[in-house]
């Protein structure tokens, strides 16, 4: 009885932390898209760039998976995309780590492709970095040439009926290699239809 109690408060939370997330989806352009990608120009023109690398695996419930030749995408992000993640990260956070709702997930995917065709549509899809995590002993996955700002590392794994989700904001700067493992502290869970 004391479980389904602090369920249902635990849900309700939720549903009220996920009430504030609709504005992270909404459609338009990014306000502060055209000075980001005018910014990360002149970092590239400067030779402004390092490197983001780290390592992809899950260690729960007890084996730890190392996820080998999985994709990796890297993305500038803008104050607006980071407020997305931020408040889906809140709200899972706030829901006791419990997988998210269909729609509040949902919602986080359609803001990164709406950013996403948004960076192609300006023709700057150069900007979207996939790469691999390495096939050897350690998923290992790196970016070079990184210019310095704010990026994002997104990764996904399904696992029906739920979809674990890695959206970690990274800061590169010049000169350095930026270390940010996507594994069980970085990851969100969301249900799948």
């Amino acid at each position: 009885m004391t479980r389904r109690i602090w369920s249902a408060i635990g849900m309700t939370i939720l549903l009220s932390a996920c009430a504030t997330i609709p504005e992270t989806g909404r459609p338009g352009p990014d306000p502060d898209l055209p000075a980001m990608l005018t910014r990360l120009q002149a970092h590239r023109e400067q030779g402004r760039t390092g490197s983001v690398s780290g390592f992809l695996y899950l260690r729960e419930p007890a084996i730890p998976i190392p996820l080998k030749d999985w994709l990796v995408t890297l993305l500038p992000m803008t104050p607006r995309l980071e407020r997305a993640v931020q408040r889906t990260r809140e709200a899972y956070r706030d829901g006791g780590y419990a997988p998210l709702p269909f729609q509040t997930l949902d919602q986080l995917k359609q803001a990164l492709a709406g950013y996403s065709t948004q960076l192609q549509n300006a023709g700057r899809g150069d900007l979207i970095r996939q790469t691999r995590t390495e096939t050897g002993d350690d998923p290992k996955f790196e970016f070079r040439e990184v210019p310095e700002g704010r990026w994002l590392l997104v990764a996904e794994l399904p696992s029906p009926p739920s979809l674990a989700v890695w959206v970690v904001p990274v800061t590169v700067t010049a000169g350095t290699a930026a270390k940010q493992s996507l594994n069980d502290q970085t990851v969100i869970e969301g249900l799948t239809q």
